[in-house]
């Protein structure tokens, strides 16, 4: 990994340890709830629950972006210790 991605990930690795990062992510997730548990009585027809889901699935990705960018940056850091690995047994 280079160490420009590596830094990328590492500050928002600091982030997500921020107390203003957790407040937003209760946030997000009380308006998701809140969208999910008023569907049935606001969304009349299609279109407004075709809006509601893509509101819904764009909270979603907020709310899970932690747990995307931990499991990347893990992803990256085994795929550099098995091309070190790969590059001593081959030198």
């Amino acid at each position: 990994m280079d160490r420009e991605l590596q830094d990328y990930y590492e500050s928002l690795l600091d982030l997500f340890t921020t107390d203003g990062w957790k407040t937003f992510i209760v946030d997000q997730e009380s308006a998701f709830e809140h969208l999910v548990f008023s569907a049935s009585r606001d969304c009349l027809d299609n279109d407004s629950w075709q809006y509601r889901r893509g509101k819904m699935d764009t909270l979603s990705q907020l709310i899970n972006f932690e747990e995307m960018i931990r499991n990347n940056y893990n992803n990256l850091e085994k795929d550099s210790e098995i091309e070190a690995q790969w590059a001593e047994v081959v030198h």
